[in-house]
């Protein structure tokens, strides 16, 4: 029983951990980086076209576009969505808790 106990204790241990790194990753602005350098590469790309237009070039549209690398897999969807969930459960415990200790102070 002792082991089973251990083991289970090492199973959400890692779990979480996985979670707050997940979290901590979502929530320090990772994303919105990512976000911010594809607009530079746009920009980037604006501005070969314009020059490729003021040169009279050939435009091609294949070469202004760049296609999206997907990193994400089934792994990291479900622990982000676990991490969604669990902030949402958080947030419903925190409520209920202040609920009950308004009520416990005020009446």
């Amino acid at each position: 029983m002792e082991k089973k106990r251990k083991g289970l204790y090492y199973i959400v241990l890692i779990l979480f951990m996985i979670f707050s790194c997940i979290y901590f990753i979502s929530s320090n602005g990772y994303y919105e980086y990512t976000l911010h350098s594809k607009t530079v590469l746009n920009r980037e790309k604006i501005l070969e076209f314009e020059k490729d237009i003021e040169d009279n070039k050939e435009i091609d549209i294949k070469k202004y576009y760049q296609e999206e690398k997907k990193y994400s897999n089934r792994l990291s969807n479900n622990i982000n969505d676990m991490s969604k969930g669990f902030v949402k459960l958080s947030r419903r415990v925190m409520k209920r808790i202040f609920r009950f200790l308004n009520k416990y102070f005020n009446d």
